[in-house]
């Protein structure tokens, strides 16, 4: 008999929260904010500091994941299928949003069901697992059947140790309008296998399957589009074919870790000590912290009560696991106040900041050695806690804070759901969207990595090109299908400012669009407000012949000699107008879309003028209000939350810090996991 979920529910979920608010969470800045100075003895003239009072913080999606695939040592993406996560200041990790709903919760107990079983039972051996947005470099809702016609067969390449039997399967969905249904044909090292008529919705994809008895080496797999026809951009006709998913499994089953480790407990001398240790092992992990008395006896008294239904030790296991990431302490991530600490302003303990480094960094649970510096105090000095940054940004988990934060802060994540007019940039598909994506969160990397100057990620003199971005800019190319760093020689390209990936989203279909670009500028890269906008019309599209005959530019000050709409646009356009010479996909141009040369002249809020891209990128490179919207943005999405006006002086700190050395985005990371709002946090009871 399985035990019912309810009692899983009841054991670990509700008993976990009972002290907890309707929501879950608590969260205030200013009213809440303390003078560190007067209050906590650190010496005049320290900011004044405001402390959160966050009891509890929802893992959002990106970290859900990460910390299964981390718990488990799984490639499982389980919270894929959950709802988007609120994006708020340009952030998805804000602890305030993160609410947790009835359709939420349904979801979490179905997945961590799901998630258990996958951690327990033997299982088919997973050779490929893939979306195809992975391979082709585009994404949900864009018809892969597009980008696949165009890019000619892309094979999925993999290796056999020994002879297997592999059983192939892709979700696959079409429609078609006036055009026949797609097809698809399966190929295998080359060769035709079996054709698939795709009768399933685009977004209800069916099954497809094939197996096949390879020998020992190298094979490879191919999805072959029969029929394409791509949509008529007069009246919609075409097919279209939507591949979700390529998995590729042997048919030999192999056990998982837990699996292993419960049989292993079979031969151990105190066999069922050692299956208990198993289960409150897991838990300390799940739950990122040293179990209570109290935790370990609910624990043990779940694993006890499945192991008296009669359902066997692996079903016992599952179910267990099943209640333990259940539980709101492996769901959010909780402050703790250290040992022996009474003020209402306390620094969290070993655990909880050892979580909210490793969150940040990672996006998932801490390591090993993590909890290890947790455990013997070593994140109590500063000492301890640079240690652990350095070698954390080491590792390749590092790529984490890359898309985390970097994904959203210059937009790579808009990138994907980016679609263009395809008669007038044929080129512009998953493939080019990948390479984009690839310049500017390889660019990030490097300078998180390689302890460059913060400014210079404007002008840094060399770009991560392949063959096909390369030949987008019209750069020489590097004569590589993946992306090497270049240096460049032309001051069109390299920083920021001028990469195709955020050009891209922040344009038009079928054109540029100032607006966009500037308010995109002045929101990221300069941390200024964006007025908001009157509740006025915006304007209309122009016709096909009129668009001929105005440009972007003309139209938008047009636009802007209207009183009602000049308050915005007066300040904004005149930024995007600097990158005309940029069209909707980033790419040069020397004629707008009225055939007119681009004018490029612009200026910045503050009055500063400029000619072109150049001009604008080196103003902005000579300000010190990059680097403060750098270290504003990161500050935030360390924190899980908004800045207020009472971390100026904190922030102006880490600014003051930053500039006079020159500082890197190593060091930022280190000013702001060494400063008190990190270290502590607001105990105090609630009104």
């Amino acid at each position: 008999m399985k035990i019912a979920p309810t009692l899983v529910t009841l054991a670990l979920l509700v008993t976990a929260c009972k002290d907890r608010p309707a929501r879950l969470m608590s969260f205030k800045n200013a009213s809440d904010a303390r003078d560190l100075g007067s209050k906590q003895g650190q010496g005049p003239g320290f900011p004044v500091t405001p402390i959160e009072k966050m009891t509890m913080q929802r893992l959002n999606r990106f970290e859900y994941n990460n910390t299964v695939q981390d718990l488990l040592d799984m490639p499982l993406r389980p919270a894929d299928a959950f709802p988007s996560d609120p994006v708020t200041h340009g952030f998805d990790n804000i602890a305030e949003n993160l609410t947790l709903t009835p359709a939420l919760t349904s979801l979490l107990n179905q997945t961590a069901e799901s998630i258990a079983k996958s951690a327990v039972k033997e299982q088919a051996r997973t050779l490929i697992d893939l979306n195809p947005v992975n391979i082709a470099g585009g994404s949900p809702g864009i018809p892969l059947g597009i980008i696949w016609s165009l890019m000619g067969e892309l094979p999925v390449k993999f290796k056999l140790d020994f002879d297997e039997i592999l059983k192939i399967e892709v979700l696959a969905g079409g429609k078609a309008i006036d055009a026949p249904t797609p097809t698809m044909t399966f190929k295998v090292d080359g060769k035709d296998v079996k054709s698939f008529e795709v009768k399933a919705g685009p977004f209800n994809p069916d099954s497809y399957a094939i197996e096949v008895n390879l020998p020992k080496g190298d094979h490879s797999f191919t999805v072959r589009i029969d029929n394409f026809q791509a949509a008529n951009p007069f009246n919609g006709s075409g097919n279209q074919l939507l591949l979700s998913k390529i998995l590729i499994r042997s048919k030999t089953l192999v056990l998982t870790t837990k699996n292993q480790l419960l049989r292993d407990c079979a031969q151990d001398a105190k066999p069922d000590l050692c299956k208990v240790s198993l289960v409150l092992s897991f838990a300390e992990k799940a739950w990122r912290r040293p179990l209570t008395l109290s935790e370990k006896s609910t624990v043990k008294a779940l694993w006890m009560a499945s192991l008296a239904s009669g359902a066997g030790e692996e079903e016992a296991l599952r179910t267990t696991l099943q209640g333990i990431m259940l539980s709101s302490k492996f769901l959010f991530r909780t402050l703790v106040p250290r040992p022996g600490e009474t003020a209402p302003i306390a620094y969290i303990d070993d655990y909880s900041l050892a979580n909210r480094l490793s969150f940040f960094l990672w996006g998932s649970m801490p390591d090993d050695e993590l909890f290890e510096a947790a455990a013997d105090g070593s994140l109590r000095s500063e000492e301890g806690l640079k240690a652990e940054i350095k070698r954390m940004l080491k590792d390749p988990k590092s790529i984490r804070l890359v898309k985390g934060f970097a994904s959203q802060w210059l937009g790579t994540r808009s990138l994907e759901q980016v679609e263009r007019d395809a008669t007038l940039f044929p080129s512009f598909g998953g493939p080019l969207k990948n390479s984009m994506t690839n310049e500017t969160e390889l660019l990030f990397a490097d300078f998180l990595h390689n302890g460059r100057p913060l400014d210079d990620l404007l002008k840094p003199g060399f770009a991560f090109l392949d063959d096909r971005l390369a030949a987008h800019y019209g750069l020489p190319l590097p004569k590589s299908e993946t992306p090497l760093r270049v240096i460049l020689n032309s001051n069109q390209r390299g920083g920021l400012l001028t990469q195709a990936s955020w050009l891209s989203f922040a344009s038009l279909t079928t054109d540029t669009m100032p607006t966009k670009r500037g308010s995109w500028i002045m929101e990221n890269l300069l941390c200024m407000p964006v007025p908001v906008p009157p509740a006025v019309p915006p304007l209309p599209l122009p016709a096909p012949g009129e668009a001929k005959i105005q440009s972007v530019r003309d139209r938008m000050l047009t636009h802007a000699t209207d009183p009602s709409c000049k308050s915005c646009h007066g300040i904004i356009d005149p930024i995007g107008f600097g990158l005309e010479a940029y069209d909707a996909v980033g790419a040069l141009r020397s004629l707008d879309s009225a055939g007119k040369p681009v004018d490029t002249k612009g200026t910045l809020p503050g009055g500063e003028a400029f000619t072109d891209a150049e001009g604008l990128v080196n103003v902005i490179y000579e300000s010190p209000h990059f680097r403060k919207c750098l270290t504003k943005k990161l500050y935030s999405y360390a924190l899980g939350r908004a800045t207020t006006a009472l971390d100026k002086g904190y922030l102006k700190n880490i600014e003051i810090k930053l500039a006079q050395d020159q500082g890197s985005l190593e060091q930022l990371i280190e000013l702001i996991v060494l400063g008190p709002t990190f270290r502590k946090a607001n105990f105090s009871e609630e009104p």
